[in-house]
């Protein structure tokens, strides 16, 4: 059976690398990279859609995981800082913004929302 997606992706790469063909494992792991960092961006996508309309704790929810996928995702953290913000919980919005800024400290939303 072959997978497909980044975990047939991950097997591949492991393979490659064993096989000593270096440069076609490391396209495999930009590969597997590409697919998390798009789910974590769909997951970020959910999470704002979800706040429009109140839905703060599966936005919350849904910012959580975006984070826990992709850590370097700013946007991902400015939302959960609005929807904690949303919820009335102030110092778990700050927290979010501070984070923010710690990950890209020359981001102007990070800096403008702290």
């Amino acid at each position: 059976m072959i997978r497909s997606g980044r975990a047939g992706n991950l097997i591949m790469a492991r393979l490659l690398l064993r096989l000593e063909r270096t440069h076609q494992a490391v396209a495999m792991y930009k590969l597997a990279v590409l697919a998390a960092t798009a789910r974590a961006v769909v997951q970020a996508r959910l999470a704002a859609a979800l706040a429009r309309p109140g839905r703060v704790d599966e936005a919350s929810t849904a910012c959580q995981r975006a984070i826990a996928l992709a850590p370097q995702n700013v946007g991902a953290r400015l939302n959960l800082g609005i929807i904690r913000s949303k919820r009335g919980d102030l110092d778990g919005a700050v927290e979010a913004y501070r984070r923010a800024i710690s990950v890209d400290p020359g981001s102007p939303e990070a800096r403008e929302a702290a």
